[in-house]
């Protein structure tokens, strides 16, 4: 929102300052379900979507760092892709 003023022939924009108005939430992760989880939960990521468990723990150590939740994650590979618990 602005109000628009003319001075001197010229429009000169000035921003209305609003207070008390919350930041909405930034979204947490998306990709994968971490936040959904239940401790025993798991989740499994074909290789055609994941090159690599790497990918997926710098993405959860991103989640778990932004989110500040105690939780800890644990990878089973397989041929065709990977499996994720969440062990706590």
């Amino acid at each position: 929102m602005f109000l628009e003023l003319i001075n001197n022939n010229e429009m000169i924009k000035q921003f209305e300052i609003e207070k008390g108005i919350p930041i909405p939430p930034k979204p947490k992760n998306t990709k994968y379900p971490f936040q959904r989880m239940k401790v025993g939960d798991s989740f499994f990521v074909p290789y055609s979507k994941v090159k690599n468990k790497k990918i997926i723990q710098s993405t959860f150590y991103i989640f778990r760092k932004e989110t500040k939740l105690k939780m800890e994650i644990d990878f089973a590979e397989y041929k065709t892709g990977l499996r994720v618990w969440r062990i706590k």
